[in-house]
C-alpha cells in the first residue's frame, strides 16, 4: 500500500473510465428487455463516460477550489440528464407523443458532444500544471 497524488486530471480520467465500465455493465440487463434500436442508441452514446467525465471534472473542480459545491454540481447534472435520457426512451413517453422521441435524440446528440470536449480537454491540457499538479493524496491504493 502506497500513498498516491492525484491531480485534477486524475479524477477526469478516473471517473470517466469507471463511468464507461458501469455503462457496460447497465447496458447487459436492458439488452434483455429492449428494442434493438434502443440498444443501438444506448450503445452508440456511450452516456455513462460522458457522465463520469461531467463529474470527475466538477470533483476535481471541487477538490482544487476547496468548493463542495461543485461536487453536488458533477453529482447533479448527470442525474438529470441520464433520467431525462431514460425516461425519454421509455415505451410510455413515447406513447405521450411519438414527436417526443427527440428528446432522448437530443441528449444522445448531447452525450456524443461531451466525448468529443473530453478527448479534446484531455488532449489540450494533459500537461497543463493546473490540471496535472498534485492535490489530494489518497492512500491504500
Amino acid at each position: 500500500k502506497h500513498d498516491r497524488t492525484w491531480s485534477w486530471m486524475d479524477y477526469v480520467i478516473l471517473m470517466t473510465l469507471v463511468g464507461i465500465g458501469f455503462g457496460l455493465a447497465e447496458d447487459i440487463p436492458y439488452a434483455i428487455g429492449t428494442s434493438a434500436v434502443q440498444m443501438l442508441v444506448r450503445g452508440a452514446t456511450a452516456m455513462h463516460g460522458g457522465f463520469g467525465f461531467i463529474m470527475g471534472y466538477f470533483m476535481g473542480k471541487a477538490k482544487k477550489t476547496a468548493n463542495k459545491l461543485w461536487s453536488v454540481v458533477g453529482f447533479v447534472v448527470p442525474w438529470i440528464i441520464h433520467g431525462l435520457y431514460d425516461f425519454g426512451l421509455t415505451d410510455e413517453f413515447v406513447a405521450l407523443n411519438e414527436n417526443l422521441i427527440v428528446v432522448p435524440l437530443a441528449l444522445a446528440v448531447l452525450a456524443l458532444v461531451v466525448i468529443i470536449v473530453l478527448v479534446v480537454f484531455v488532449l489540450r491540457k494533459k500537461n497543463d500544471p493546473h490540471y496535472r499538479e498534485p492535490f489530494a493524496t489518497v492512500q491504500g491504493v
